[in-house]
């Protein structure tokens, strides 16, 4: 992400749209060169299930997917919400009249965001026992999305860049550390097939629908108003999520 927002912008303010191939060959060769750094780091373990009778332990059997249903809903109205704004960020950003180094500051800043945002987040993921994660986080995201509209300026899209940075990556590690932490081990694979086709639909449905709200109102800012919505409201309903039983008694 921030190769590609430091490279992309300008070279298509060189060369027009018809720059759009000689864009997809240099990512190509950015893309290549980086895979030796990447080959060589350590995978980062997953997040640890909990012990038996510790706090969050699902230790009273099966759990089922109808009492995750907030967790699922929510995850479903992240993806809705998180990729209109991503999808759109740069349109909105060139509507406002922002020149290419702008967008390329704004691209960049957001990707070092999501750098820091594991070690930001990482206390309350590790205490996280129902939806509290997930709701924080979409909440966050949803400020994020929101804050060009109430601050107006390259000020207010540059810091929502970064708060968008800091808090969307951290939704799909909180729903699968709830999901690690709900479902027994036997369930886990099904569970996390179930939340990302959920996740998948979301990711499908959010462009689409900010895009039809776009064309409807004659510009962006309505679709980032709806997208800003629909994660609020997705925060809300996480906070319905119940733990595993075992961790209620």
């Amino acid at each position: 992400m921030l190769v590609s927002g430091l490279l992309v912008p300008s070279i298509l303010e060189a060369g027009s749209i018809r720059s759009w191939p000689l864009t997809w060959l240099v990512m190509a060769g950015a893309s290549e060169s980086l895979w030796p750094v990447v080959c060589t780091m350590r995978a980062m373990p997953p997040p640890a299930a909990p012990a038996p009778g510790a706090p969050g332990a699902n230790t009273a059997g099966q759990a089922t997917l109808l009492g995750a249903w907030p967790a699922l809903a929510s995850y479903a109205m992240f993806a809705i919400g998180y990729l209109a704004y991503l999808t759109f960020l740069v349109a909105w950003m060139r509507e406002q009249g922002v020149g290419s180094l702008m967008i390329a500051l704004a691209w960049a800043l957001l990707s070092l965001l999501v750098i820091a945002s594991p070690f930001v987040w990482r206390g309350l993921l590790s205490r996280a026992r129902a939806g509290g994660a997930i709701a924080a986080a979409n909440a966050v995201t949803a400020v994020a999305v929101a804050l060009p509209l109430w601050w107006p300026g390259i000020g207010g899209m540059l810091a929502s860049a970064m708060i968008f940075g800091l808090a969307f990556f951290v939704v799909p590690t909180a729903a699968t550390t709830f999901c690690r932490r709900y479902f027994d081990e036997s369930q886990w694979p099904g569970a996390m097939a179930v939340f990302t086709l959920v996740f998948a639909a979301g990711q499908v449905l959010g462009p689409v629908a900010a895009g039809m709200i776009a064309d409807h109102g004659g510009d962006l800012g309505g679709a980032l108003a709806g997208a800003s919505g629909v994660l609020f409201a997705g925060a809300v309903i996480a906070l319905w999520q119940r733990p595993a039983i075992a961790s209620r008694a």
